[in-house]
């Protein structure tokens, strides 16, 4: 059956690490994928007409071209944020996945009295739970389960999408095994297909460095000139950044950085390309330009150099403007005449 609307929360999107580590572009064909998933025949899963959606189809559905999309799924498969099913290799949202588990097994234990311990008993056993049993929050308290000329309502159907400890979506018996909560966001959390309904995972909430991680990656591809086409680097670049803040070297790297850019600003040097200024991974990153040298103390020097160089030069086109533009001193032309004008009669005379 198909649902008419999604419950969405916010603040699980926001803090999922894997979705926050897309670009706008990225998170938006993504939203859109979660609700093609919603409306597909399988809950979760990414069909059209039974079959799992060609990666062209896909691409139209979104208004892209096939390059951007492929790209965009490459994105969303390597940050977790979505996945592929293994038997027919179909995308699908393992949140949503195991939502629509959930809210099948409640949908069965309504029909039993609203109790999922009741699943597996037979029509002649006797309740193993008595008069202890919790009611579930589809039925009033004052509903008897053991009327046997009451069926009780089928419960409502639900979308949740809660963070991991949330208290809207527990379940109705104390030490039931539900699916685990996570965020429909990207299920990034649960580590794999919504195969059972036992799983447990952990929540990990986003530390407080990953916003200045985010934007401090944001800037080196900006002054690197990558593309938002260009995926595959900007998310090295993602991950470099990452690393260095986890090691407790986010600051560091982040002065690093700007002092570079003024260093090669005020040298007029040719820049490092993004992959030489990062180094390699299986260095941690240690052999990249961005720690071959203290930045800061190559400004400093470079400051000053240009100060006295600057200095110097003031001083020799001072010299050079005095030389230029003084006057020589006027020559006295009226000796020369006279002596001319006596040369003149002598040689009359003679």
């Amino acid at each position: 059956m198909k649902l008419p609307a999604i419950q969405f929360y916010p603040g699980d999107w926001h803090k999922d690490q894997g979705v926050q580590s897309l670009d706008l572009i990225q998170r938006g064909a993504w939203f859109e994928l979660l609700l093609m998933m919603h409306d597909s025949d399988e809950r979760g899963v990414l069909l059209v007409n039974g079959q799992p959606m060609p990666d062209a189809v896909i691409a139209r559905r979104l208004g892209l071209d096939n390059q951007t999309t492929n790209q965009i799924l490459t994105t969303l498969l390597t940050y977790g944020v979505a996945s592929r099913r293994e038997s027919d290799n179909a995308l699908f949202c393992r949140r949503m996945v195991k939502d629509e588990r959930l809210r099948q097994v409640r949908t069965e234990a309504g029909k039993k009295g609203g109790n999922p311990r009741l699943l597996n008993q037979t029509p002649n056993q006797k309740p193993t739970t008595g008069d202890k049993q919790i009611p579930t929050p589809s039925f009033s308290s004052s509903t008897s389960i053991t009327s046997s000329t009451h069926t009780p309502p089928t419960p409502a159907t639900e979308v949740c999408v809660l963070a991991e400890g949330s208290k809207k979506n527990e379940g109705p018996v104390e030490g039931e095994e539900l699916p685990a909560e996570g965020s429909l966001a990207s299920a990034s959390h649960t580590g794999g297909a919504a195969a059972g309904v036992t799983t447990s995972v952990e929540f990990r909430p986003d530390p407080e460095w990953a916003p200045q991680m985010r934007l401090v990656a944001e800037q080196m591809a900006e002054y690197f000139g990558l593309s938002h086409l260009q995926q595959d680097a900007r998310m090295r670049l993602t991950r470099f950044c990452r690393i260095q803040f986890e090691q407790g070297q986010g600051q560091l790297l982040t002065k690093q950085f700007a002092d570079y850019r003024a260093y090669k600003k005020l040298k007029d040097e040719r820049l490092h390309g993004w992959k030489t200024y990062i180094g390699t991974e299986a260095q941690r990153f240690a052999d990249g330009a961005w720690n071959e040298k203290d930045w800061g103390t190559a400004l400093t020097e470079a400051r000053k150099l240009t100060t006295a160089t600057g200095n110097g030069n003031v001083a020799a086109n001072s010299l050079t403007s005095r030389n230029r533009y003084s006057t020589p001193a006027r020559r006295d032309f009226s000796n020369d005449r006279r002596d001319n004008a006596g040369a003149d009669r002598s040689a009359a005379a003679a």
